[in-house]
Formats: structure tokens, sequence, C-alpha cells
């Protein structure tokens, strides 16, 4: 129908289709240390070798196409690509990259070419998908 007014999760639903991150919908990513939203993956280890997956995120909508996905650390969150251990301390350039991906979800694995070591057996980071035009 024209101009029937649609509610702001409709609405919020909808756009999700072609941009979602794990912050907050208000907060901007990497412009606040943002508990809510946050990915933490439980490893069993401490050290995670090169090109083992993390673990799989799942969108809340299918995106409208593949999306380009970044990974942003918890403790300097304009770092792409790196994740960060239990502590909220940046692991490897590149610790966090992105394989398997789709218009409902992607993993994260580690694609720095080496053994990183965290702690508590866990890693963390935020992330954007942007399937925008």
């Amino acid at each position: 129908m024209p101009f029937q007014l649609k509610t702001f999760d409709d609405e919020l639903r909808a756009c999700l289709r072609y941009y979602e991150k794990s912050y907050n919908y208000e907060t901007a990513p990497a412009t606040a240390l943002q508990v809510p939203g946050i990915v933490v993956f439980n490893l069993g280890s401490n050290s995670i070798d090169s090109n083992v997956i993390y673990g799989n995120v799942k969108f809340s909508v299918p995106k409208r196409d593949t999306p380009s996905v970044l990974i942003l650390p918890y403790s300097t969150p304009t770092n792409i690509s790196r994740v960060s251990d239990s502590s909220g301390g940046d692991l490897a350039a590149n610790s966090g990259g992105i394989s398997y991906y789709g218009k409902t979800s992607f993993n994260a694995y580690n694609a720095s070419g080496g053994t990183i070591t965290g702690s508590n057996n866990s890693i963390m980071f935020h992330w954007t998908a942007s399937a925008e035009l």
C-alpha cells in the first residue's frame, strides 16, 4: 500500500539486508570499546595455528548479496583484520581472516601465517558486513 507507515523494526530489518555490524545500531564502528555484540569464541587452547577457523558468525537477516566483511579487534577497533585475546589485547596482524562467507554467515580464522597465542582459550572481535550497491 502506498504511504503505509512501517514500524522501526520493519525498517531496521530492511536496512540489515544491506549493512550489519556487531556494535549496537546507534554506535559507529571503531568509535567505542563496546562489549554488547562482541563475538567471543572459546577455542580450547591458547595457541591457534595458521588457517584454523575460530568459528561461524550468522547474520541476523540474509544479505541482498554476498557482503564485504571486516573484523575489528576489541581494544583497538581501527586495526582491521585483527582479533583480541580475552583480556582485550590485540593479537597479530591478519589474525582475523574471513573465509566461507555468503549471504547468511561467515567464518573467522587465523590468517596471520603463523601461530598466535591468546589468553584464557578465547578470542573476541567486532565485525561489519556491507552488501550495499
